[in-house]
């Protein structure tokens, strides 16, 4: 196997066990699970870190603290 196969492998094993512990329980009851899944998305999709908060209800330019840019942009892929 080369280093890109098991790579792979590993970051699929990851995933897989990340979805298999989020048990529907916690995880789905929480509101902002689907949000961030669409800021990860739109940052992967425009290659950026968001600066600024979308799909708001107060307009889309609000400033926004990406604390969790690094959930969101695999938790996309997940998706």
């Amino acid at each position: 196997m080369n280093k890109k196969s098991i790579a792979t492998i590993i970051y699929a094993a990851l995933a897989f066990i990340a979805v298999v512990c989020m048990v529907p329980r916690f995880s789905y009851n929480d509101p902002d699970t689907f949000w961030h899944i669409e800021l990860g998305g739109y940052m992967v999709e425009h290659g950026m870190v968001l600066h600024h908060a979308i799909h708001t209800f107060y307009g889309d330019q609000l400033p926004y603290i990406p604390h969790e840019f690094g959930f969101q942009n695999p938790d996309c892929a997940i998706v």
